[in-house]
């Protein structure tokens, strides 16, 4: 749990076992967002993956899937919000 900017949201990691098992995670992960008709945005680059959605139980999300890790946050007023915990939080994986 933490506060941001005078709001509450809940900061997660998911530590897999390998790079494709975290990749197995979000990507059903994704799919139930998909499935739920909420906004959902899907973003790829070279280091990492992101979804910045809508969930139905959890309201605004943003995860992101980097190496064997997924890391997000919920609960959020905006996914910009989270984003800034969250690559806090990336910037102390290891390796």
């Amino acid at each position: 749990d933490a506060i941001l900017e005078g709001e509450p949201l809940k900061v997660f990691m998911v530590t897999e076992e390998s790079v494709n098992a975290a990749r197995k995670a979000f990507d059903q992960y994704h799919a139930y967002l998909k499935a739920s008709g909420q906004g959902v945005r899907l973003t790829e680059t070279p280091e990492e993956t992101s979804i910045a959605a809508v969930d139905p139980l959890y309201k605004n999300v943003y995860i992101v899937h980097s190496g064997r890790y997924l890391i997000g946050a919920v609960n959020l007023k905006t996914t910009s919000a989270g984003k800034r915990v969250v690559e806090q939080v990336c910037k102390r994986l290891p390796g």
